[in-house]
């Protein structure tokens, strides 16, 4: 297995009584998260060179209303940002989420943006 397929555990700190860790799947192209090492919630991506391509976002209905999106796609933004990568986003959660944190807009790819309700640059903000 080559260094860009190789599944990473990255433990995201939570203010809850809670063990959450983001999982990434490079060769299967999604990041995972474990809520106490259960399965909550996936983001699904595709790549193109050093651009992730967002598509879905799920979290199971029983994590749902718990503050659990933030830190996810956070932890997730955060990979992002630390292997240089850029996004492009056609998930509207994952829309939401830009635009309530504006510090990850930078991540967003200027010529591939994507499209989402909230995508100012797609004329809906």
């Amino acid at each position: 297995m080559s260094p860009e397929e190789t599944v990473e555990r990255i433990p995201i700190p939570s203010p809850a009584d809670r063990a959450l860790t983001l999982v990434h799947d490079p060769a299967d192209r999604y990041y995972e998260l474990l809520v106490d090492e259960v399965n909550a919630g996936l983001l699904v991506y595709g790549s193109t060179g050093s651009r992730r391509v967002f598509t879905h976002a799920y979290l199971h209905e029983g994590y749902r209303g718990q503050g659990l999106v933030t830190p996810f796609i956070a932890a997730t933004f955060d990979d992002l940002r630390r292997h240089g990568n850029t996004l492009t986003n056609y998930c509207p959660v994952i829309g939401r989420f830009l635009a309530t944190h504006p510090d990850y807009t930078d991540l967003v790819d200027r010529t591939h943006p994507g499209d989402w309700d909230e995508n100012p640059r797609a004329g809906n903000a």
